[in-house]
């Protein structure tokens, strides 16, 4: 088997990640919170309002007798030197008499307007009242140094300086959150793509078959519980029983072809007991054993399904039996009583059934009796076949203690449930026992290289199941 963390092209499931992805929604919303809550903090920090005041001079040449290109030249001669003429010190000395000491940290600059005699004198300051005040003083003060340097010239203000309104520096946030939010979101999407690849999770069929030990024996594909109009607006939690008039062809079809392989399987060795589990909860285990039951059935065979779950017996809720007076086998194995009243038979599906509906917690004291294997001996010489619904692998050792009494087993794997090193060590555990593996059922596959849709979701019925038709009590 290939090793986990190589990534095949046919393992990339785009559903599974789109699922992933909207099924994670909320972190992925918090994520871009994050990226706006973080831009926010950052320019809190760091951001600080700067206001400029500016003023528009001219620059006149004295012999130029009104001349605009002797203006020009003039204006342009004195660029370079302009601005240091209006951040002297003598000038700074002159602000910081008017306007305190924050006046030498203030920016004075002047800058030639192109193509004209015209500079714009720029104060910037971190109140918009001290850069009014610095500029207003340099404008009063400039021409005691500006006389010595430029003799041949005249400054003029043309457009006096107002007290600024608005930071010169302003940054649009807005769009900087946008920016957080989106490069955040990007990352958690990332995440989550990237989590969804390197899982360990069976994701496809072809994944199946080179990183899972054993032979696939049935894909099982999506299946809708409510298809008609009213049951889709009660909303019902009734199961995906192959023997509902809602079941599709083709979900009926998967399941006659499984019951096919395993009756050739188990005829063929001679057995009669199927033992149905899976790794983890929640995989379907309750919903494959019970219509591999009904499938064996319909071939005209005598089939016991037994729920022996007996942590979280589901089955009489999957057969929507929980209303129902029924005897349950434990009282048996418990307290001795030989007699089999605990075996129901429904009469419309022609299935027998063993069921439980409270929890017992020492149920390894129970299987482990001899009790238990009196009953299996006596139950083997009175069914064709018999399917035990048995707890997850890794959630008891019920499973591998029941396994022992079994002719066969079959081991449920749902689509990105379980880690596939998981279900091997799950198959090699099966293996160990005295009853032959026959091979996995992959359920709720939804695989776009073979085409199958998947299997949906099972209901509200708690971890395992909820479903079913309900019949009388029977004897055997």
């Amino acid at each position: 088997m290939e090793q986990d963390g190589i990534i095949q092209l046919d393992e990339i499931n785009i559903r599974i990640i789109i699922r992933d992805l909207l099924k994670n929604c909320v972190y992925l919303a918090m994520a871009a919170i994050i990226g706006i809550m973080a831009v926010s903090i950052y320019f809190n920090i760091t951001y600080k309002p700067m206001y400029t005041a500016s003023a528009t001079l001219a620059v006149l040449s004295r012999n130029s007798n009104g001349s605009s290109y002797a203006n020009l030249n003039t204006a342009m001669s004195m660029a370079d030197v302009l601005s240091a003429v209006f951040s002297s010190d003598i000038i700074k000395e002159k602000a910081v008499e008017v306007a305190g000491e924050k006046a030498l940290d203030t920016q004075i600059k002047a800058e030639l307007i192109t193509e004209t005699n015209l500079f714009e004198l720029k104060v910037t300051a971190e109140n918009p009242e001290l850069a009014y005040d610095v500029i207003n003083t340099v404008l009063n003060n400039y021409n005691s140094v500006s006389d010595y340097i430029f003799s041949n010239a005249v400054i003029e203000v043309i457009a006096n300086p107002n007290v600024p309104v608005a930071p010169s520096n302003m940054i649009n946030i807005d769009k900087y959150k946008k920016l957080g939010a989106s490069a955040c979101l990007l990352v958690a999407v990332m995440c989550y793509v990237v989590y969804a690849l390197l899982r360990g999770t069976v994701k496809s069929v072809k994944e199946a078959e080179r990183k899972i030990e054993g032979k696939c024996i049935a894909i099982i594909s999506h299946e809708k519980k409510n298809r008609t109009l009213k049951s889709k607006i009660r909303n019902t939690t009734k199961g995906l029983l192959i023997t509902s008039t809602t079941a599709g062809f083709n979900f009926r079809e998967q399941f006659h072809k499984l019951a096919v392989r395993v009756e050739y399987y188990i005829n063929k060795n001679h057995g009669k007991i199927i033992m149905v589990g899976s790794v983890a909860e929640n995989e379907g285990k309750t919903t494959v054993a019970a219509n591999l039951a009904l499938a064996l059935a319909e071939e005209e065979r005598k089939v016991l399904l037994i729920d022996m779950d007996l942590m979280k017996p589901a089955q009489y809720k999957l057969f929507d039996i929980q209303n129902k007076q029924f005897g349950q086998y434990t009282d048996f194995l418990d307290e001795s009583k030989d007699d089999s009243r605990f075996i129901r038979r429904d009469n419309k599906k022609n299935i027998y059934q063993m069921f439980i509906k409270n929890p017992v917690k020492d149920s390894q004291k129970l299987i482990s009796s001899e009790r238990f294997m009196y009953l299996i001996e006596k139950l083997r010489a009175a069914f064709d076949y018999i399917v035990i619904d048995v707890p997850p692998l890794f959630a008891s050792p019920d499973a591998l203690r029941i396994n022992e009494s079994c002719d066969a087993s079959i081991l449920v794997v749902r689509q990105d449930r379980v880690q596939a090193s998981d279900i091997n060590d799950a198959i090699d555990s099966l293996k160990e026992g005295n009853n032959n593996f026959i091979g996995y059922v992959l359920n709720d596959f939804d695989d776009k290289i073979t085409g199958s849709i998947g299997y949906g979701k099972y209901g509200n019925y708690g971890k395992y199941g909820n479903y079913g038709e309900p019949k009388e009590r029977g004897t055997v």
